[in-house]
């Protein structure tokens, strides 16, 4: 007697049917990972805009103690606190240019998603060298690299900002 097998699936191994994206779809994958991917360009746009801002106004307060100061040639309150001041102004400066230089990243250009760990904000990027970021992981960490330098940057600025307002009043 032969027996005729019956072949069966497991559970796990079902067949799912499918169908493709429609055009929708496509259209709203795509424009979030341009957005995923513009994030590093749009805080190069925003330290332009930092620079801008922390040139001009160290300028201005400059020539608003000059004209308050006039013929005295004294600043009100010490010089301790004009220092503080353009020196916090300094530093935001400074990190904002820092953020627009460019940084080596190891990346391995045939993975698209890598490791998860990568993505958690506690994790120190520098702590795992060795392993390459894949192509997603760059552009986030790329993101959160310069976004950092940026939030200490308006920080200082704004520090210098409030530094120079308690000098005058």
């Amino acid at each position: 007697m032969t027996q005729n097998p019956i072949t069966t699936h497991p559970p796990e191994a079902r067949v799912i049917q499918t169908r493709p994206l429609d055009t929708r779809s496509k259209m709203m994958r795509a424009k979030f990972a341009e957005t995923y991917v513009n994030q590093s360009e749009q805080m190069d746009r925003l330290a332009v805009q930092l620079i801008t801002l922390e040139i001009a106004i160290p300028g201005i307060y400059a020539s608003v103690l000059r004209l308050m100061v006039g013929e005295q040639g004294t600043i009100p309150g010490s010089n301790w606190l004009v220092f503080i001041t353009f020196a916090l102004w300094s530093i935001a400066l400074g990190l904002t240019l820092w953020s627009l230089f460019p940084r080596e990243w190891t990346v391995d250009e045939n993975k698209i998603a890598g490791n998860p760990q990568h993505a958690d904000p506690n994790f120190a990027l520098e702590d795992d060298r060795r392993s390459a970021l894949s192509l997603e992981e760059f552009f986030f960490q790329s993101a959160r690299h310069k976004r950092r330098l940026l939030v200490a940057a308006a920080v200082a600025f704004w520090l210098g900002v409030i530094s120079a307002a308690w000098m005058l009043f």
